[in-house]
């Protein structure tokens, strides 16, 4: 609107400004500053008009001064503008210079064309992403066909099998030389077709074994035909091998429990050695061995429970010094053998009678520092005793040694009698203890009351710094955290040399500790607390004050016997911890991979994998950052644990000094102190609203590329153990996995359904090339197919059996193709012998289409629409409902399109005397129950004779 123009117009204008739904904005062209905007751009920025009115446009990132042409106006730029809300819309802005009430102002309607510009974006990382998948991907990816031979694989499937080159995996018969036995194919997708996910073991190129995960499923066409196999192999070997070892220790902890829980019922070590025994051979999972006692009147050693083979040389003694056994019981030393006739310790006598391919173990059995015989396990070849069964089994034998000490003193002395019931009653409050804490505490309140001592109290070894830590004890004034380095005061001496200590004055002995000066400690007894020779921890009673009592070495011998025990239920318990911990790692994995593979839905996945976070890291929230390429931030995807809602408002630019930098680098940063984030005030505020001590946050990176960032936060003070932290990234792993899938899902689709429809073009390709062929029947194929499909819905056959039945008369002579043309297209009249070649096309197309996977269900028309209902049809002769019902619908609509339409040697028949013909042949050629039903359908497509 120009200068001197009438008031009334400008009102008119602004009328329609006010009116119309387009956003509009009126700016100061030397400012910047927004000097009206209409109510549609109150609505599409998220602030009111008052709001609007005086802004400085930058804060939208509007236009600024100077940024039209020469002409005052500048055409469909596109800008990112910043909405109330914090979000970013791409708009498409049409500015031009006018006059209103006589002052030129920047008149700006704005577009939102933020669909369009993601949609672009979206595109293009598709077609990049899909471009470098298949040749970047670190698993490997194959398709193959059913017979086992491979379409295509990729370098990582080529680098997995120790193959030079794609191309030889391409020639290889993956049945054949993939596999150690055909057995182990198990039941995957090859086998099934149906789409899943199993583990199972293959081979390589150099005959070593390779453990893998196969993500596999078919491929099939729009009519879902199957076209080939595809899938991705990951190398799970070291995960297999780390579940064996779980599971061994499993085994392990299993086995000592049974052992422990088996011997507590016996009373002597006669009835102890069987139990022993056969509990070791059931952990090893053999049932050969026996154990060999020391008789010092013969000195020999003899067998007393022999099993398996070695029932045939129980006879024989040894003596101390001789053999296998002899050795171990003079030396002390375990003794292992990979097979025993070949062992040159094995015993001249014995050697006759053992049978060959047989190996083990023989390890003595100790009663403190007294050897009184050794127990044999013995399994047979290829197997072998390994390094972690040597150790159960040394852990066994110390038992044994416990449990025949532990019953010699019981058979000494009836004074015991009231100890060992009582350490009796403590094993069993000890194995019924899970929580080491609580353990501990019915440790040492037992022990207090074993000894009728003032206080008692437990150390626990640290092997990574060389100390001992003071646990728990009875007395509340002595605290616990108190540490002593090995050697230092009595506990850091009885840990030095493994042996107990007695002081009568503790106040008075030279090697007292500083850290104990205040304390008014008297008499003093400290035992190691033993597992298997590794040091737990020492276990300690003491006398306090004006106490004369001096603890004697009966006292010892108790105390070192419950210290025993008490150090093999804290083991099983620390071992039990343990496998717990690590068996919830392993089912929050297995949870979290079979929400990837069973949802698409991104949301639902990462809130699963976020409440495993919180859960198994015993963290207070965690959050996933997504990473938007095009916006180079970090955007809010989910969160669990929060108490406030700003962290959905995250918008996290990769200059960011936290998350932006775990992107950039790739490692997990750490924030430890409010103070390193005060230059970050939205996350200053997070921060202080949510009560945060800490925060972690981890990169989440799929095949080298980084997906986002996943966020832990403790609301207390928290140090992270390197199990934790490998954790951490295992978690963060998952959920990189999570959101690849979900990116990689729209283009498989994609993919899958080209694919499906080439497939399908092939088949009617066939149909049509046939025809095309022998140009006398031409359009044969397609008639008698439409036909087909109409009576055998008809007849009541389901839908989902007549894409069967199409693809079997879309190929019902794709047998002729092994027919030569000399028979195929002869003018006149077939001789005998041209009549037997002919007539073995249903077997030819037999041989052709059974090979084919998902054309086994139409094979019915192509091998058997030449048979008769009377039995003298070919190829088999088969008479009656022998007969398809598929074929024998078939054989009606063949032989009518046949007898309808013209060939080189005959004119076609009227319909009249064709379906005479089909009436008088019912009961010989066809089923009498077809043939009426086709009747019936062809006076309902009006076909009159």
């Amino acid at each position: 609107m120009s200068d001197g123009e009438p008031a009334e117009k400008d009102d008119t204008f602004l009328d329609v400004f006010r009116k119309h739904d387009a956003v509009m904005l009126l700016i100061e062209p030397e400012t910047g500053r927004i000097l009206n905007a209409n109510p549609a751009a109150e609505k599409f920025y998220g602030y009111t008009l008052a709001e609007l009115r005086g802004m400085d446009g930058a804060k939208i990132n509007a236009l600024l001064p100077g940024q039209l042409s020469a002409g005052g106006e500048r055409k469909h730029p596109v800008f990112q503008h910043k909405l109330a809300n914090g979000k970013i819309r791409m708009i498409e802005a049409h500015v031009s210079q006018i006059h209103i009430n006589g002052k030129v102002v920047n008149f700006s309607v704005v577009h939102d064309v933020s669909g369009r510009e993601q949609m672009d974006a979206a595109l293009r990382e598709s077609e990049e992403r899909y471009r470098s998948l298949f040749e970047n991907m670190i698993d490997g990816i194959y398709r193959s066909t059913h017979e086992g031979r491979f379409i295509d694989v990729n370098p990582a499937m080529v680098k997995m099998f120790g193959y030079s080159s794609r191309e030889e995996m391409l020639e290889i018969d993956i049945k054949k030389e993939l596999y150690f036995l055909p057995e182990e194919r198990g039941s995957h997708i090859l086998d099934t077709g149906q789409q899943e996910i199993e583990a199972y073991r293959m081979r390589r190129k150099d005959g070593s074994e390779i453990w893998v995960e196969d993500h596999g499923y078919y491929v099939h066409d729009e009519r879902g035909n199957i076209i080939y196999h595809e899938g991705m192999l990951r190398d799970i070997t070291e995960r297999k091998r780390a579940e064996e070892v779980l599971r061994q220790r499993l085994l392990e902890l299993e086995a000592l429990y049974n052992v422990s829980a088996s011997l507590r019922t016996v009373q002597t070590f006669d009835e102890a050695l069987p139990v022993l025994l056969d509990q070791t051979l059931a952990a090893v999972g053999t049932d050969t061995g026996t154990i060999l006692l020391y008789n010092p009147e013969t000195d020999d050693l003899r067998d007393t429970h022999p099993r398996g083979w070695f029932t045939t040389i129980e006879d024989i003694n040894i003596k101390a010094g001789e053999g296998i056994a002899g050795t171990v019981f003079v030396t002390g030393q375990p003794r292992l053998s990979v097979e025993f006739v070949e062992d040159p310790l094995t015993h001249p006598v014995s050697r006759s009678k053992i049978p060959s391919g047989w190996g083990g173990a023989c390890l003595p059995i100790r009663t403190g520092s007294e050897i009184v015989g050794v127990f044999f396990v013995s399994v047979q070849l290829p197997r072998q005793i390994s390094a972690e069964q040597m150790k159960l089994l040394n852990s066994l034998a110390e038992i044994a040694g416990v449990t025949l000490h532990r019953t010699r003193l019981f058979d000494e002395t009836s004074r015991r009698a009231r100890e060992f019931a009582s350490l009796y009653e403590t094993s069993n409050a000890l194995s019924a203890e899970t929580e080491l804490d609580t353990m501990m505490q019915v440790i040492t309140g037992t022990a207090k009351k074993l000894l009728n001592s003032t206080s008692s109290g437990m150390y626990l070894f640290i092997p990574a710094a060389n100390e001992l830590e003071l646990k728990i004890d009875t007395e509340s004034y002595i605290p616990a955290g108190i540490r002593l380095q090995v050697g230092e005061g009595v506990a850091g001496r009885v840990a030095q040399t493994r042996k107990p200590l007695r002081v009568n004055d503790y106040s008075a002995w030279e090697g007292r500790s500083s850290k104990y000066e205040e304390f008014p400690i008297r008499a003093v007894l400290e035992v190691p607390m033993l597992y298997g020779g590794e040091l737990i921890g020492v276990l300690t009673v003491d006398e306090m004050g004006d106490s004369e009592r001096q603890f004697t070495e009966a006292d010892e011998r108790l105390l070192s016997l419950f210290a025993s025990q008490a150090a093999g239920a804290i083991h099983s318990a620390r071992l039990r911890d343990e496998a717990l911990h690590r068996l919830q790692h392993l089912q929050t994995l297995r949870t979290i991979d079979k929400a990837i593979t069973s949802s698409l839905d991104l949301n639902i996945t990462l809130n699963i994998l976020l409440h495993h976070v919180v859960s198994q890291l015993d963290v207070d929230a965690a959050d996933v950052l997504m990473l938007r390429k095009d916006e180079q931030a970090l955007r809010y995807s989910a969160g669990r644990g929060f108490r406030t809602r700003m962290i959905e408002g995250a918008d996290v630019h990769l200059n960011d000094k936290y998350a932006g930098r775990c992107v950039m680098e790739r490692r997990i940063i750490k924030i430890l102190d409010s103070a390193q984030i005060t230059d970050n005030l939205p996350f200053a505020r997070l921060w202080a609203e949510e009560e945060f001590k800490s925060c972690y946050c981890v990169p989440l990176i799929a095949k080298g590329e980084v997906k986002g960032v996943m966020e832990v936060y403790h609301r207390s003070k928290f140090t992270p153990s390197d199990e934790w932290l490998d954790f951490l990234e295992t978690l963060a792993g998952q959920a990189a996995i999570t959101i690849d899938n979900t990116q990689m899902f729209d283009n498989v689709q994609r993919v899958n359904m080209e694919l499906a429809i080439a497939y399908e073009a092939t088949i009617e390709g066939w149909s049509r090339a046939l025809d095309l062929r022998d140009k006398e029947t031409e359009g044969h194929t397609r008639r008698v197919t439409e036909l087909t499909m109409t009576l055998a819905k008809v007849v009541g056959i389901p839908d989902i059996e007549l894409q069967h039945i199409r693809r079997g008369a879309l190929l019902h002579d794709i047998g002729k193709m092994g027919v030569s043309d000399k028979i195929l297209l002869k003018k006149g009249a077939l001789t005998e012998k041209e009549w037997i070649a002919m007539r073995l096309h249903p077997t030819l197309a037999l041989q052709m289409l059974q090979p084919i996977a998902y054309l086994r269900q139409a094979l019915d028309i192509p091998y058997c629409h030449h048979e008769k209902w009377d039995g003298t049809g070919y190829p088999r002769g088969l008479k009656g409902g022998q007969i398809p019902l598929v074929a024998r619908i078939f054989a009606v609509v063949d032989v009518w399109d046949a007898l309808t339409s013209s060939r080189p040697y005959r004119k076609a028949w009227t319909k009249k005397k064709a379906l005479a013909y089909i009436k008088q042949q019912s009961g010989k050629h066809f089923d009498p129950h077809i043939v009426e039903l086709f009747l019936k359908t062809i006076k309902e497509f009006d076909i009159q004779p």
